[in-house]
């Protein structure tokens, strides 16, 4: 599956006075939420047509991406340089929650957001945004050097919308827009119309068979799986650094029992044809023996390799270095006591290009190998994630001390583990939004852990959700982050049916 996730995503989109608009919203997507299926997954890897309830095809997938092999980059400077230019104009009109309308997009508060494909570096560079809008909505973009364009039409006028050209509800499916030199393309008028939230499940009769649905969700039909990290179903330690790994090399993540590789695991391995199979933890967790079995599903018994150190923060550590090396941008910090912080920040360090590290959160300081570890990365900004009980300011301080003025140190802290997990997802996701979202049990490890790398490739937060109810706050954080869908990772045993009906609490 392609990513779509911004490297760094700098660029701040401006909400305006948004309140009441924002209100109108929610009354009527509360009021009226999509029913949930328990179809699996119409999976961002297995897209739906429009007025379709069939996933797409993987050839009709793959044909539907387009260029999607290219990643977006939001910089705090649109790109742009004017040369022999093309202009686009057009009309952008919206209907409120309650199909009325449509009205005029207003200026300050509805903008365009224009990329534009490079080809040699094979990125997607926000180069232009409009938000100057005639007394009908009407607007006018010049200076746009020939190439290939996608286009984004966002509004908060009568509730949170956002659609991409042509008529398009996600980013993979959208057209492109080819604009050439000394041409004016006139896209005709763009109507937006809020619609309520989707939700989907994607889950399997045990924690291992959902982790082996969530990776048929990453790597479709016919593909082969670069990597495929092991971890222990058992434990979350050593899992929480292997996620965004995985997600780093486009792989997956896969949860076997200690002693045997369940049936279910070995038949997805067959699958996925890994060029390689890593072991997370040493031998008190994933045994030897599973190590050996691994062996028939690669072309060399070389080719499984096993990571561990002495204990999980050594482990957590080694992984990090083999996966990232010198130069990751970002580094999450998180407590590998527990695993509520880990999880959440694993999708928003993949969307920053970043991987997480445990420490123990408990410790009066960080240890030598942790800050010669961030040293050794190229002392990449860091990010705290989770509150004073989790990582303690004694922490923060030695790393604030290691890094002094060569980076960032910022900690997500709520009041709660759910409440961590939206500060760290409205900091990380906020500036561009997502498509998708994905929630999994706050009360439970095992059926996140493998999706974080689903979640990672989709660009897309992981929230922490109640068993019972989804609570208003993740509902109200995804309806400001313009999501379309949203995947409940585990069985009804970990997220009630009332979660995916939209049922707030």
């Amino acid at each position: 599956m392609a990513s779509i996730a911004p490297a760094r995503p700098t660029a701040r989109i401006r909400f305006g006075t948004l309140a009441l608009a924002i209100a109108v919203a929610l009354g009527a997507l509360v009021a009226s939420p999509a029913a949930a299926t328990d179809a699996p997954p119409r999976s961002p890897a297995a897209p739906t047509a429009p007025g379709s309830t069939a996933p797409l095809s993987a050839a009709d997938a793959a044909q539907a991406e387009q260029a999607e092999t290219a990643r977006v980059v939001l910089t705090d400077t649109p790109e742009l340089t004017p040369a022999t230019t093309a202009s686009v104009t057009g009309t952008l009109v919206v209907r409120d929650v309650n199909g009325d309308g449509p009205f005029p997009a207003q200026s300050g508060s509805s903008w365009i957001r224009f990329w534009l494909l490079d080809t040699a570096t094979d990125t997607w560079n926000w180069v232009r945004d409009v938000d100057q809008f005639g007394a009908n909505g009407e607007f006018t973009a010049s200076g746009f050097v020939q190439g290939q364009y996608r286009v984004e039409f966002v509004s908060y006028d009568g509730a949170p919308v956002r659609e991409y050209w042509d008529n398009e509800p996600l980013w993979f499916a959208s057209d492109i827009l080819i604009l050439s030199a000394f041409t004016s393309v006139g896209l005709g008028t763009v109507t937006l119309e809020p619609a309520p939230i989707d939700f989907f499940r994607i889950a399997g009769d045990d924690r291992y068979a959902t982790a082996v649905a969530i990776s048929q969700s990453v790597i479709g039909p016919g593909e082969s799986a670069p990597v495929v990290y092991i971890a222990t179903g058992a434990s979350f330690a050593d899992a929480l650094s292997a996620g965004p790994a995985a997600a780093e090399r486009n792989g997956v993540l896969l949860l076997t029992a200690p002693t045997a590789l369940p049936p279910v695991v070995q038949t997805e391995l067959a699958r996925l044809d890994p060029a390689e199979i890593i072991v997370v933890g040493g031998a008190s967790v994933v045994s030897d023996g599973v190590q050996a079995a691994l062996s028939a599903y690669v072309a060399s018994p070389t080719d499984v390799r096993r990571i561990a150190g002495a204990d999980r923060y050594a482990t957590s550590r080694a992984i990090v270095a083999d996966a990232f090396g010198a130069g990751v941008p970002d580094l999450f910090i998180a407590t590998g006591r527990d695993f509520p912080d880990a999880l959440a920040a694993g999708p928003a360090a993949s969307r920053l290009g970043g991987a997480v590290l445990l420490v123990d959160g408990a410790a009066a300081a960080t240890d030598v190998a942790t800050r010669t570890l961030i040293t050794a990365l190229g002392t990449p900004d860091l990010h705290i994630a989770g509150g004073l009980g989790a990582v303690s300011a004694g922490v923060q301080a030695s790393l604030a001390a290691h890094v002094g003025g060569a980076a960032t140190i910022t900690r997500y802290a709520g009041d709660s583990r759910y409440d961590t997990a939206l500060d760290l997802n409205a900091a990380v996701f906020g500036p561009g939004g997502a498509d998708f979202a994905f929630l999994a049990t706050g009360a439970g490890f095992a059926d996140a852990l493998a999706g974080g790398p689903l979640a990672a490739a989709s660009d897309a937060p992981l929230y922490l959700s109640t068993q019972v109810c989804l609570r208003d706050d993740e509902y109200i954080d995804m309806i400001l982050l313009l999501v379309k869908e949203v995947y409940a990772l585990g069985g009804t045993g970990v997220l009630s049916d009332r979660v995916l009906s939209g049922t707030t609490c």
